[in-house]
């Protein structure tokens, strides 16, 4: 997402006649940067990025079906149990919490940021009421499993 946000931004700049974004190519996930006025542009959209990723992201999930009910398996690496909050209401299953980034140091700056971190949260619709099923989970390296069985 912010990849395509500064690509878009770059090529509206460079189209206004700043020549100093002539010289400023992007190669994979890098960015190089020619002079000193390219590289205020980047902090600027680096900034706005953070702003931009500050609200909640989405965790995968799968869901499966069995002859007992379901199982829903979220990936949330990175993620301590005790972070993470699940609720049922209906038909809905969701899931919220919070990833910190427990590897920072003061006076650290970042280099690349692909890792979504603060809250998130996930909400799965299922075709059943599931609100008096029995729930248990399990969370293993990184991935919880949410068993809801259903009252036979």
């Amino acid at each position: 997402r912010s990849r395509h946000k500064t690509s878009i931004l770059l090529g509206i700049l460079a189209r206004r006649g700043n020549p100093s974004l002539w010289e400023c190519s992007i190669n994979s996930e890098h960015l190089t940067m020619k002079d000193e006025s390219t590289k205020q542009i980047w902090s600027l959209l680096q900034s706005q990025t953070k702003t931009y990723r500050q609200g909640a992201w989405r965790p995968s999930a799968d869901v499966y079906r069995d002859m007992k009910g379901w199982l829903v398996k979220f990936d949330l690496a990175g993620i301590r149990s005790e972070d993470i909050q699940l609720n049922v209401i209906g038909r809905h299953l969701t899931i919220e919490g919070i990833r910190r980034d427990w590897s920072i140091k003061t006076g650290q700056k970042s280099y690349s940021m692909e890792i979504d971190y603060n809250r998130f949260e996930r909400s799965v619709e299922l075709p059943a009421n599931v609100e008096n099923a029995q729930i248990t989970t399990e969370y293993q390296d990184g991935m919880l499993l949410v068993r809801l069985q259903l009252e036979s």
